[in-house]
């Protein structure tokens, strides 16, 4: 979107940013929000991983290894991430619906649901509730 774009005085776009993303929390958002959207492009959407492609645990391992310390409540941000991914979808498909552009989905129908049910899950079974 045009909105997330800066550009320069020549009218050259020069950086691309997300501000609706950006916020001062702890480093295990931005890991669980990665490893969401990760898990929804490979077992969430029956794609097998590359050669050579880090699994889950070994994108937590590396982060670590730069974060320099075990990331901490993990299963808790999953649930954040997969949750502000479902509602941004709803809001999503509602603003396409009254763009008139109804078959690019719907929030009644909302695929990253899913993803939000295998967190709360994992969640539960380690007595995070």
């Amino acid at each position: 979107r045009i909105q997330n774009m800066i550009f320069d005085d020549k009218g050259t776009c020069q950086s691309i940013v997300d501000w609706e993303g950006a916020a001062i929390l702890p480093p295990e958002v931005d890991l669980a929000w990665w490893l969401g959207v990760d898990h929804f492009v490979h077992e969430g959407s029956g794609v097998d991983r590359l050669a050579g492609e880090l699994t889950l645990s070994e994108q937590v391992s590396w982060y670590e290894a730069q974060l320099g310390r075990s990331v901490r409540n993990l299963p808790y941000y999953r649930v954040f991430a997969a949750f502000r991914t479902v509602a941004l979808m709803i809001s999503t498909y509602d603003r396409l619906e009254a763009m008139g552009i109804s078959d690019a989905g719907s929030a009644a129908d909302n695929p990253f649901e899913a993803i939000l049910v295998e967190a709360l899950d994992l969640a539960s079974e380690i007595g995070i509730e």
